[in-house]
């Protein structure tokens, strides 16, 4: 119960760090380090090991980045298929 405790209390920290950062340095910090921060202070809470904390948040970052990419490259590549078979 303790655990389920601290880990609302680093959400909720970490909620009110990703509204203050996007203000002061744009979106594009709050897109990497808020589920960076969230990660990090979530799994050190939960495990107690910093390394493996951050770990776990470089693979939140690693992964959202892939994914963001990835997105974009399908994207991209619909909007290609949809200018071949549409134009005359």
């Amino acid at each position: 119960m303790q655990i389920i405790y601290w880990l609302l209390l680093a959400l909720m920290i970490v909620s009110i760090i990703g509204a203050v950062v996007p203000a002061i340095g744009g979106p594009l910090l709050g897109i990497l380090f808020g589920p960076l921060l969230g990660a990090i202070i979530a799994e050190y809470i939960y495990c107690r090991q910093l390394g493996l904390a951050i770990k776990a948040g470089i693979g939140i970052v690693v992964g959202t980045v892939v994914g963001n990419l990835i997105q974009g490259l399908l994207a991209i590549a619909a909007f290609v298929v949809f200018l071949v078979t549409t134009w005359p």
